[in-house]
């Protein structure tokens, strides 16, 4: 039987790259690399930072709570109140809404994650590799 070929330098880089390419191993850009940042003083884009910080920190708790508040309200009809066909409807009507806001809260936390951390990244990215899904100040 003969012995399997050995693996060329080429072959290690390719191996080193897919393994780079994996979610949490590739270093992430940073954020002064993005187009709308690339030609302010370092002053000005941390001013910028700072501002956003504060926007999508305020953005993520309102709506976040606000879904958490409605969504209680939501389960406390529903368990307490007789299921009636128009009810049951209006109820289940009421759910993309509540889902919507919940989605509103973690795109802000993304935001205010790749602000914190001053990287560009994916929703996915920041899923994988935020220390907490919940909005910080700056």
């Amino acid at each position: 039987m003969p012995n399997p070929p050995s693996l060329q330098d080429d072959d290690h880089e390719l191996i080193e790259d897919a393994r780079n390419d994996i979610v949490g191993k590739k270093p992430l850009p940073a954020i002064r690399s993005a187009i709308p940042y690339r030609y302010l003083t370092d002053d000005d884009l941390y001013n910028v930072i700072r501002k956003r910080q504060r926007e999508t920190f305020s953005r993520a708790l309102c709506a976040g709570l606000l879904t958490m508040v409605l969504f209680i309200m939501w389960s406390t009809e529903m368990i307490f109140f007789p299921w009636t066909s128009s009810r049951l409807l209006s109820s289940v009507a009421f759910l993309p809404f509540l889902a919507l806001l919940g989605s509103i809260s973690l795109w802000n936390c993304s935001v205010n994650w790749q602000l914190r951390t001053r990287q560009i990244a994916t929703f996915r990215e920041f899923l994988d590799r935020a220390d907490s899904l919940l909005p910080r100040l700056p």
